[in-house]
């Protein structure tokens, strides 16, 4: 094997010594019930007094706002990630969606996680929705990633159409689908870091999308689940998939609270789904 003289992470510390490369890659047991349960309980007791949490997919939340008529929504949480391929993590998120015209929508939204430098990554994105009708829209994003363990970035463009169904008084269920086209700058390209950087071997397009049930349990208590291949700040290829499942409370004519659930399956497609990753979160959305 070839040498390398690239910054690379040893044992969650930087090293620029000249050696084999053998990335360190940290081997998990696989996820099991008792370690959803798990947690799910550490998560709950952890982000209670932050009275904050998940959010539900995008095009629910602008719905959402549409419906009550507001100027803008803001929204923020606390989540905890389990992945395979590392430890865990906890992350903060904050976005912002404003009104502009009847039913277009600027969204612009920021992630970052607040512990395990050994796995630090942060995120932005700018989204616009032109609505096509009183609850559709096409949607065009931009998204960069900083992945500060492995000296890379990421670029990320899509776009998307979006639509609620109404099939009774107490149930609804959102598509979307589109496609999304994606740059990873490796360490060893041109600054990684720069958003404005796209010079780089490592491109991939897909197709992206969302299918989601909302239920109405009351008019203040809602179910919602969802099948994707993508979330606020990343797309992923199709046998990728996550379950989400978020339930939602309103608290007055303003505000809603959440709990989120989730987990991310590779081989979805070829019939294994291995759960590569499961999270939970709280949060809380506000609209203007």
């Amino acid at each position: 094997m070839g040498t390398q003289n690239n910054y690379l992470f040893y044992n969650g510390k930087k090293d620029n010594v000249n050696r084999p490369f053998e990335p360190v890659v940290e081997v998990h047991d696989t996820l099991t019930s008792t370690a959803m349960i798990n947690l799910f309980t550490t998560s709950l007791l952890l982000f209670l007094p932050f009275a904050s949490f998940g959010a539900s997919i995008e095009g629910a939340e602008n719905y959402w706002l549409s419906s009550k008529k507001g100027a803008g929504l803001i929204h923020y949480s606390f989540s905890q990630n389990d992945p395979e391929w590392g430890p865990n993590t906890t992350r903060f998120d904050w976005d912002f969606s404003y009104r502009n015209g009847t039913n277009n929508y600027l969204s612009m939204g920021v992630m970052t996680t607040i512990d395990r430098p050994e796995s630090h990554r942060d995120a932005y994105f700018l989204r616009y929705d032109l609505g096509v009708g009183p609850s559709s829209s096409f949607a065009f994003k931009w998204i960069h990633q900083n992945l500060y363990y492995l000296q890379s970035g990421k670029e990320s463009v899509g776009v998307d159409y979006n639509n609620l169904f109404t099939i009774s008084k107490s149930l609804q269920t959102l598509i979307a689908f589109g496609f999304y086209y994606r740059w990873l700058k490796q360490r060893w390209d041109p600054s990684p870091f720069d958003p404005s950087q796209f010079q780089t071997n490592d491109q991939e397009g897909y197709i992206q999308g969302a299918l989601g049930l909302i239920l109405a349990l009351s008019q203040r208590h809602h179910w919602i689940l969802d099948l994707n291949n993508r979330d606020r700040y990343s797309y992923y290829h199709g046998d990728n998939l996550a379950i989400d499942f978020t339930y939602e409370i309103a608290i007055g004519t303003t505000s809603k609270m959440q709990w989120l659930l989730g987990t991310r399956m590779t081989s979805f497609l070829v019939g294994t789904a291995y759960p590569a990753e499961i999270y939970s979160g709280l949060g809380f959305s506000h609209g203007l």
